[in-house]
């Protein structure tokens, strides 16, 4: 999936990848894609961390 991230009003497109050794994180530059630095990774792993723990919480609730 791709999802966009901003960071001082500019946007990157950032591919998200599930691996077996965790997620792969991809940020689009003119060379194509390239892995996403330690920022980007930290912050798009705290957001997936967050819907992971909402959407088991739900499913605790039914």
């Amino acid at each position: 999936m791709t999802v966009s991230v901003c960071k001082d009003n500019e946007c990157k497109p950032v591919q998200v990848s599930l691996k077996e050794d965790g997620i792969a994180f991809l940020v689009k530059t003119d060379k194509g894609w390239e892995p996403a630095d330690e920022e980007i990774k930290k912050q798009l792993t705290d957001e997936v961390n967050k819907k992971i723990q909402e959407e088991l919480d739900k499913r605790s609730r039914i």
